[in-house]
């Protein structure tokens, strides 16, 4: 068949990674100019994500997944390649002329209704986000083994039984709320250097207890996102800072792989080999394209929508619906392993491009980039310059990671969303109540 054939597909990719190239110099042009458009970024984390992982295949080698075999099948169907192209390449058109909101006055206002809300609340509000603040230490006192957080990463390092596992999820959803409320404190409290006080170390054992990679670069962008929205943190530092810390994050990751992994002694194709499973995203989208284009295979998902219905039924206890569906990185993760679908303690990571795929069909080949889109474009609308970042941090998410791992971010962005919303029909001068946050703008 002409589509396996190997200097067909080399050139296939390399235009693929040239395409998606293009579109991510446009969207750090774009940045550089200040464009308010959301999609923008979502241009340079898709090409990472998706462009390099094939270019990479023609410069270093395919890694050798060996048991993963889900990745190998999908790798070696030439139709399946021709698709995720394809696919991949169509997602920059449909956020370009979906994804950009029509009104652009956010350019040239400073004003953030979302951000008067932070900084106005009434004492109840700051009291929540301060227990908030406190969450992980509470949760960390009533875990069934308190001990086993004095090692770092202990969720990767150890075999959690079934009890410390489903506590475990728990903790993290607290850590990440904490996350967040210290985020906003650092933003809206007037004494800042006291707020870091208390804020940092939280923040830190925060991070301590969850005990994985993303948590603590998720961590380190939504402090310093706080600092640079409050004017802390200038656009020179930040110059000086960004690669500093993306250097320090690399050296952190190697550590990380090669102590709390067991890669230390690992050669250097075994190294390249899990560097790609972890930050490229062009093995899942195949596999699930995979599923797509060859109906006898193995799917995927049991039913249509069953991640989804997780989504939407994440809150309800497994104890009271022990047949509730599972997230969906565990379902690709058994597709993968060709093992039947079991909690495994931990997951492949995945996005939303391949669960809309696998939850919808070919229809997801819409669905998936133009739902990035939507939020984009409701994000933009609101003309509030806090919305806009967690507008740009939901959809790089949702291109990096399943949306039950930043749950509470999504939910912070509706909140805010709806916030910024009610604050553009009411003038800044007015009382505006926020629903659930106790928020009020008194006249001056």
């Amino acid at each position: 068949m002409i589509l396996d054939d190997d200097s067909l597909r080399t050139i296939l990719d390399i235009l693929t990674c040239a395409w998606l190239f293009a579109w991510a110099a446009k969207g750090a042009h774009n940045l550089l100019l200040r464009d308010r458009d959301s999609v923008s970024v979502l241009f340079v984390v898709h090409f990472v994500f998706c462009g390099v992982p094939p270019l990479l295949d023609h410069i270093y080698g395919k890694p050798n997944y060996h048991s993963w075999r889900g990745f190998d099948i999908a790798a070696e169907d030439g139709l399946t390649c021709l698709v995720y192209c394809l696919y991949v390449s169509a997602c920059p058109l449909i956020w370009w002329y979906c994804g950009r909101s029509k009104s652009h006055p956010i350019a040239h206002s400073g004003r953030s209704h979302a951000a008067a809300s932070l900084h106005r609340l009434c004492w109840q509000g700051k009291t929540v986000l301060h227990i908030a603040l406190l969450g992980p230490l509470v949760g960390w006192y009533l875990a069934p083994n308190p001990r086993m957080y004095f090692e770092y990463a202990a969720v990767i390092r150890r075999n959690l039984n079934p009890e410390e596992l489903a506590y475990h999820t728990l903790l993290a959803a607290l850590i990440m709320i904490s996350m967040i409320a210290g985020a906003a404190l650092l933003y809206s409290q007037p004494w800042l250097k006291v707020t870091c006080f208390y804020v940092v170390p939280f923040a830190a054992l925060a991070a301590w207890l969850n005990g994985k990679r993303s948590m603590v670069l998720f961590l380190v962008v939504l402090l310093g996102s706080a600092l640079w929205l409050r004017g802390t943190l200038r656009l020179r530092a930040l110059i000086v800072l960004a690669p500093a810390l993306a250097i320090a994050f690399g050296l952190f990751s190697a550590y990380y792989q090669g102590e709390l992994r067991n890669f230390k002694e690992a050669d250097s194709a075994t190294t390249y080999d899990n560097i790609r499973l972890d930050y490229g995203r062009s093995e899942v989208i195949r596999m699930a394209l995979y599923a797509e284009i060859h109906p006898d295979s193995e799917p995927i998902l049991e039913y249509r929508m069953q991640s989804l219905l997780f989504d939407a039924t994440m809150l309800v206890p497994r104890k009271s619906w022990p047949e509730k569906p599972r997230p969906y990185a565990a379902y690709a993760t058994a597709a993968a392993l060709r093992l039947p679908v079991r909690d495994f303690g931990w997951g492949i990571t995945t996005s939303w491009l391949e669960e809309a795929v696998a939850n919808f069909g070919w229809v997801g080949l819409i669905i998936g980039p133009l739902l990035l889109a939507f939020i984009c474009r409701v994000g933009d609308a609101t003309q509030d310059s806090i919305v806009r970042l967690i507008t740009i941090l939901v959809g790089s998410l949702l291109l990096a990671v399943q949306m039950p791992a930043f749950a509470p971010v999504v939910a912070i962005w509706l909140i805010a969303t709806v916030v910024s919303w009610r604050g553009r029909r009411v003038p800044l001068s007015r009382p505006v109540f926020v629903s659930g946050m106790c928020a009020q703008v008194e006249a001056r």
